[in-house]
């Protein structure tokens, strides 16, 4: 279910020990759980941050991959 594939998602951020993730990359996390139907501030919650920096990483994620077409 979207449940659980949400909550395995942000088990693999908030448990990644290795090479922290870029921007853009937490920028494509957050908006697959915007995806899954979740709030930037339920993501902000669960993540450890806040909801401002839910939106810009989402922000950052559309303006790269917008230029790379």
């Amino acid at each position: 279910s979207a449940t659980n594939e949400a909550d395995l998602l942000v088990l693999a951020m908030t448990a990644n020990t290795g090479k922290p993730l870029s921007q853009w990359e937490s920028g494509v996390a957050y908006l697959k759980l915007r995806n899954f139907g979740w709030a930037d501030e339920k993501i902000a919650e669960r993540m450890g941050i806040t909801v401002g920096m839910v939106y810009d990483m989402v922000l950052l994620k559309r303006k790269v991959s917008a230029r790379q077409r």
